[in-house]
């Protein structure tokens, strides 16, 4: 494992894990890494989710049609997904 995310307060901080480095830092109320540490997913509020690639974030990689309900939390692994109103939706 090369980072460490810590989520609180709306706000979530990616460590390196080694040296304790401050890498990266946003809004969130929930965090997920995808298959490897070069990809996750950041909940912003209840209707909004960013995806970020190496520390940047991806203009396209969001799911379409996330807005249309609320979203609880994000969930990551080989497909990231968010869940919410009774609903599941995942891409990668």
């Amino acid at each position: 494992m090369r980072f460490v995310t810590v989520v609180g307060d709306g706000e979530n901080i990616i460590y390196t894990a080694l040296a304790w480095r401050n890498k990266a830092f946003g809004l969130g109320n929930s965090f997920t890494w995808a298959d490897g540490s070069n990809t996750y997913a950041v909940q912003e509020g209840k209707l909004e989710i960013k995806v970020h690639r190496h520390f940047r974030e991806k203009k396209d990689g969001a799911p379409r049609g996330v807005g249309a309900s609320s979203i609880e939390g994000v969930d990551g692994g080989p497909l990231l997904g968010a869940r919410g109103g009774g609903s599941v939706i995942f891409w990668d």
